[in-house]
């Protein structure tokens, strides 16, 4: 017997629903409709609150990318997978360090810039602000225009008619975007940034309503949380091998600007109809740099039937950890989802043990780097047949968890209610997910997030995306925001460890019914 749990009553539930539906409907039947017992009673309530509290421990120092509660906390998940007697997938890696999938970070912090226009100097976090993740240190301005955003999207693009410098050209937004679409892009100026991505844009300048507002935010983000990136992807290795994160998106680089510099940029800046004067000047901003690598853990249950064939799990394991000296434990974000994790590899090795296995091979992911821009994910889509020997068409689906332990309060107090995010194109995950609950569980499933006209957003920022960007079935399993998100006060004892375990079973049997389906989830064109 495993000390984890009470087996027998299980195994006597287990085989009576096998030997019931081969018995009603003759053993190719059963198999052919995939209609596949329940598992209950696997997720252990002492496990998962000791696992949430090892994750939130004070020596965790809220889990940060490049700090060192981080490499603890990869360190605790990693011994667990091997108590649990888990598959490690990384090829590259000596077996002290199997479950590891490292990720090659550079800190950088910025110690000062300036623009130069014409015959002034801007300062950096005075006059201007960057926006885009990716910074390079030196930049020549191209040829800039403005540009009003469009009264209502359309499939044209203006900029098409723009006629570059070999240089390519600028863009300066002339409305005034409000903070929130700065940071959070309204659908008008999405619009318009992602026809600046596709055109080849190389500089963006917007003026938003609340500039100091952002420049003090900026300011205390590159005081207290220095901006962490990935190196550059390697080579790929094959055509058919997509790569995430190398689009022309990269090349992008966003500044929010004060009014003064606005009706500067202005003064030199053309209409569309017009061309606009070469080397206008440049940006310049000084960089300390250091390198560092933060894993993400991984462990796999190889599959009996199809073993080459892949369901990936995966919750990030990183928050904001040290900030200003002060730890954001990041209990719900996401110590929960990582502790939901944990239990189902719990629960797979268990049946693992007993010679129940899935069909599909599952993958079980800690992230690093989600909270710096689900950095973590885009590293491993992107080196997936490099470093763990799988093609992306060998990933059937991805169920990501991402806070899983509190009550948002637009549900009752007790209500058993979760949200199902994905995208809004997708017609094929709500009637899987709906089809699991009704089978096993009785949860109120949300699919408010999964709208087009998201003001959140959500389907966007967290670590599912990257799969797909990949054309892979994605979606990510969510209990909603709450007044203690991103800050000190997300501490474990306001998680609610029966909606861990519930979720936790929820997971489970959402993971074994994919290793067993015979058809594909519908992908959706990134």
């Amino acid at each position: 017997m495993i000390k984890f749990f009470g087996l027998t009553n299980f195994l006597l539930r287990y085989r009576a629903v096998v030997i019931l539906c081969c018995v009603h409907l003759g053993f190719d039947s059963y198999a052919q409709q995939s209609i596949l017992p329940c598992f209950h009673g696997m997720i252990q309530i002492d496990s998962v609150r000791a696992d949430l509290a090892a994750l939130t421990a004070p020596q965790m120092e809220g889990r940060g990318t490049g700090q060192p509660g981080y490499q603890r906390a990869a360190d605790f998940v990693a011994a667990r997978l091997r108590a649990f007697n888990l598959a490690a997938v990384n090829r590259n890696q000596d077996e002290a360090h199997s479950f590891f999938h490292p990720v090659p970070y550079t800190r950088v912090v910025p110690t000062g810039g300036e623009l130069v226009l014409g015959n002034r100097i801007w300062k950096l976090g005075a006059d201007f602000v960057p926006v885009s993740r990716r910074r390079q240190d030196t930049i020549t301005l191209a040829p800039i225009y403005r540009i009003q955003c469009p009264k209502e999207s359309s499939k044209n693009n203006p900029l098409t008619s723009i006629k570059p410098a070999s240089l390519g050209f600028s863009l300066l937004l002339e409305d005034r975007p409000s903070l929130n679409s700065v940071t959070d892009p309204d659908a008008c100026y999405q619009d318009l940034r992602k026809k600046a991505i596709a055109t080849g844009v190389k500089q963006m300048f917007y003026s938003p309503s609340r500039f100091n507002e952002l420049k003090e935010r900026w300011a205390e983000e590159e005081r207290h949380r220095p901006r962490i990136r990935l190196v550059e992807l390697p080579p790929a290795s094959g055509p058919s091998e997509p790569r995430v994160g190398t689009t022309a998106a990269s090349g992008l680089q966003e500044y929010a600007v004060s009014r003064a510099l606005f009706r500067s940029i202005k003064k030199h800046a053309a209409t569309v109809d017009q061309i606009a004067k070469p080397n206008m000047g440049s940006v310049i901003i000084q960089n300390e740099r250091d390198s560092f690598f933060a894993p993400n853990v991984v462990g796999m249950i190889r599959g009996k039937s199809r073993p080459d064939e892949y369901i990936i799990l995966s919750a990030h394991l990183d928050h904001l950890g040290l900030v200003d000296g002060q730890v954001h434990p990041g209990a719900d974000d996401n110590g929960s989802g990582s502790t939901v994790l944990l239990s189902v590899a719990r629960a797979l090795a268990l049946l693992g043990s007993q010679n129940i296995q899935p069909d599909r091979s599952i993958v079980l992911v800690w992230f690093s780097g989600e909270e710096n821009g689900l950095l973590g994910s885009r590293w491993m889509a992107s080196t997936l047949a490099d470093s763990l020997g799988i093609r992306s068409d060998q990933v059937f689906a991805n169920i990501n968890m991402d806070m899983l332990g509190r009550n948002d309060g637009a549900h009752g107090p007790d209500e058993p209610y979760l949200y199902v995010v994905h995208h809004h194109k997708n017609q094929s995950i709500q009637p899987f997910t709906e089809r699991v609950n009704t089978l096993c569980h009785d949860l109120k499933l949300d699919y408010s997030y999964s709208r087009a006209d998201d003001p959140e957003r959500l389907f966007m920022r967290s670590d599912h995306y990257a799969f797909h960007q990949l054309g892979i079935p994605a979606f990510f399993l969510f209990s909603g925001l709450h007044e203690d998100y991103h800050k000190p006060s997300d501490t474990a004892d306001k998680i609610s460890i029966t909606r861990l375990v519930r979720n936790a079973g929820f997971v489970l049997n959402l993971a074994w019914q994919l290793a067993q389906r015979s058809e594909r989830l519908d992908p959706v064109e990134p």
